[in-house]
């Protein structure tokens, strides 16, 4: 038979390990946020020699593959992108984790330098990774490319990177990337688009893998973002080994179910749509209802997609829609996404 003052010890020694066992659970929590951002870092051409004539005779802007952003011209954008994400480290405000896209640098001195190779060093972050360059083989296309029209397929190396990079706080201990190659059409055949995919060593000692890519544009060139979509797949499962994923960049699809690519990622990578899960869970999930807001419920081409695999456990927490501005102007024709996710 059990005294009562017996009861009451082992009643008080199950309640201090039910608290120590919540307070175990709620340090295990980790916070990291997490910004995809296409930062519009198309190069001018060279205005000398050769080029300066061609431009001159057939009347072509030596920006003309910006499409007259309004913007400044590239590389005091990316400049002041670059200071913009140190001072947002300084304040504590700023991503754990930067996902950029169309940050390009080229094998040809056609293109006039933009300043790209030095952001990276510029932005205040210590760790690093730069996606496939110019001179990766995987499919071939050259500057022809950047001109034609809807076909698909190339023959030579793309004459520009695939503009991808990955800036983080913290340290990266695997990289790895891909070229999605003879899968494109038109313009894109010009840059070796593709896939990059970094390990990042979490505080605590857990890691995590994360992807940056930048698909085929263009609606109706559905058939080629399958494909590339197929083979970002096949790299997240042959890449993915920590507790966590996330995919992020440009995918050049909206969040809606009636658009394939949109389907046929969530349904072959077996991951959830941040933006989505955010939206059906407000409750716990603080949303940032700008006046661009609505792009990222159905018509951004910028995505996160997130999966935990074993005993994870990952979900949004916060969600947020923005510009950066330099002198008062956007840096780019897209708006940045970040998203604060709660991993355990």
């Amino acid at each position: 038979m059990v005294s009562s003052q017996t009861f009451r010890r082992l009643i008080l020694a199950f309640a201090a390990l039910a608290v120590l066992s919540v307070s175990g659970a709620m340090a295990a929590e980790q916070r990291l946020r997490v910004m995809t951002y296409n930062v519009l870092g198309l190069p001018c051409f060279e205005n000398k020699g050769v080029v300066s004539f061609y431009l001159s005779v057939t009347g072509t802007d030596r920006c003309a593959l910006v499409a007259g952003w309004r913007g400044k011209g590239v590389r005091a954008r990316l400049d002041g992108l670059a200071s913009q994400l140190k001072q947002m480290a300084r304040r504590g405000t700023g991503p754990d984790v930067v996902l950029l896209q169309e940050v390009f640098t080229s094998k040809s001195a056609v293109f006039a330098r933009t300043g790209a190779r030095e952001l990276a060093k510029k932005s205040g972050y210590r760790h690093f990774a730069w996606g496939p360059g110019a001179r990766d083989k995987s499919g071939v296309g050259g500057m022809l490319d950047m001109f034609v029209g809807e076909v698909s397929g190339r023959a030579a190396s793309g004459t520009l990177s695939s503009g991808l990079l990955i800036l983080s706080r913290y340290p990266i201990v695997a990289t790895n990337r891909i070229v999605y190659g003879n899968s494109c059409a038109g313009q894109d055949c010009g840059a070796n688009k593709g896939a990059l995919h970094v390990r990042l060593k979490l505080p605590g000692g857990d890691t995590i893998d994360v992807f940056n890519t930048h698909m085929q544009h263009r609606r109706r060139l559905s058939d080629i973002r399958k494909k590339q979509i197929d083979m970002l797949v096949r790299f997240i499962r042959r890449n993915a080994r920590s507790r966590w994923w996330i995919a992020g960049g440009d995918f050049n699809f909206r969040s809606a179910r009636r658009f394939p690519g949109f389907r046929h990622m969530l349904r072959s990578s077996g991951g959830r749509h941040a933006g989505q899960v955010c939206f059906r869970s407000e409750e716990s999930c603080e949303i940032s209802r700008g006046s661009e807001w609505r792009k990222v419920r159905g018509r951004a081409p910028d995505h996160q997609f997130f999966r935990a695999r074993g005993n994870g456990g990952i979900r949004p927490v916060k969600v947020t829609v923005g510009d950066i501005r330099v002198d008062g102007k956007p840096v780019s024709d897209h708006q940045y996404l970040e998203v604060e996710y709660s991993l355990r």
